[in-house]
């Protein structure tokens, strides 16, 4: 078997062990809208694109493929169970502040070096910073 294919065969097999450990260690993946939300908040946590204060829930629903409700009762359905909070925006108070909670952030946390573990052993990581 040529290199390649062996190094495709390694990363296939350590993103079906990351899958697994997500359906078991990672409640809000469970659905398409729960793992959509997850992954938004995580990208703001992780310093994404968002206000440093908190997401705004309309920026949310700008890039979703799913509908406005769909992503409304999500978050219900995470401020119920702890990974949320939600207030109201600073400048404009008819706009929801949304924030992971301490719980949301150690899964996060538990998540990255997950994948860390599963992952390192295939993939070379390059920060874009450190090669300028």
């Amino acid at each position: 078997m040529e290199m390649q294919s062996i190094r495709r065969q390694a990363i296939l097999g350590g993103l079906a062990q990351l899958h697994q450990w997500e359906a078991e260690s990672v409640p809000p993946l469970d659905t398409v809208s729960g793992r959509y939300l997850y992954f938004k908040m995580m990208e703001h946590a992780m310093g994404g694109s968002a206000s440093p204060s908190g997401h705004l829930l309309k920026n949310i629903h700008c890039d979703a493929q799913l509908s406005e409700r769909t992503i409304r009762l999500k978050l219900r359905e995470f401020e119920q169970m702890g990974y949320v909070e939600s207030s109201m925006g600073s400048r404009d108070r008819r706009a929801r502040q949304l924030k992971p909670t301490a719980k949301m952030l150690a899964i996060m946390e538990e998540h990255i070096q997950a994948f860390e573990q599963i992952m390192g052993k295939e993939l070379l990581l390059i920060e874009k910073n450190t090669l300028s």
